[in-house]
């Protein structure tokens, strides 16, 4: 009987997002490097965060949903 080898896959990675819309105080629309909009939520560790249009934050995105982006400050 073989071993399946296990390989160290990120569980998310980070990256810039720029600020396209905000939708309350702590959710906005995000574009990210490729010029994907996405939601973007700020995540505990920027809580207090405030949001502007325009604005460059980093991010982590997780590699099973690239559909949202929690943001982590600048």
């Amino acid at each position: 009987m073989s071993q399946i080898r296990k390989h160290d896959i990120a569980e998310r990675v980070e990256t810039e997002v720029d600020v396209v819309a905000c939708l309350s105080a702590d959710s906005a629309t995000v574009r990210l490097p490729n010029g994907r909009e996405v939601f973007g939520y700020v995540g505990e560790s920027a809580k207090g965060m405030v949001l502007e249009v325009g604005q460059r934050v980093n991010a982590w995105m997780f590699v099973a949903d690239f559909s949202r982006a929690e943001l982590r400050g600048e």
